[in-house]
């Protein structure tokens, strides 16, 4: 190990195996699985119904309680299922499954930003926190 500061270390990076390979999009799986219990908080309520079909960006899974967050999908496709799902914790929770149709439809409600044309101030206004 080559030490890189006082009291630190650089840690091997073992990347022999893939630094000469090209870099390549990869597509999501064919189902994809999210768990209703992200954190700490309120559980999640699903949005979406078995059957339903979702895009890109639209919100499957919510809570009206204070300490929670939406769940978004990241795959456009059909609520394929809601049910119970061994959760990283190792409990089951109720998870949503969408079968993922590989096209990656983008929801009416996700606006794209065009930053290569906004102003600093643009950007301040939509970006800063409040």
């Amino acid at each position: 190990m080559a030490f890189t500061f006082k009291g630190g270390f650089h840690i091997p990076d073992h990347k022999e195996l893939t630094n000469s390979k090209p870099i390549r999009c990869l597509d999501g799986d064919k189902v994809h699985i999210y768990p209703l219990q992200q954190h700490i908080g309120a559980p999640l309520n699903p949005t979406v119904a078995k059957g339903d079909t979702v895009k890109v960006g639209q919100i499957i899974a919510d809570s009206d309680q204070y300490v929670s967050t939406p769940v978004h999908s990241s795959v456009s496709g059909t609520v394929k299922d809601i049910a119970p799902y061994i959760h990283p914790s190792g409990a089951k929770v109720t998870s949503i499954f969408v079968e993922n149709d590989f096209e990656y439809t983008v929801h009416e409600s996700i606006k794209p930003y065009d930053i290569e044309n906004m102003t600093k101030e643009e950007m301040l206004s939509q970006f800063a926190a409040d």
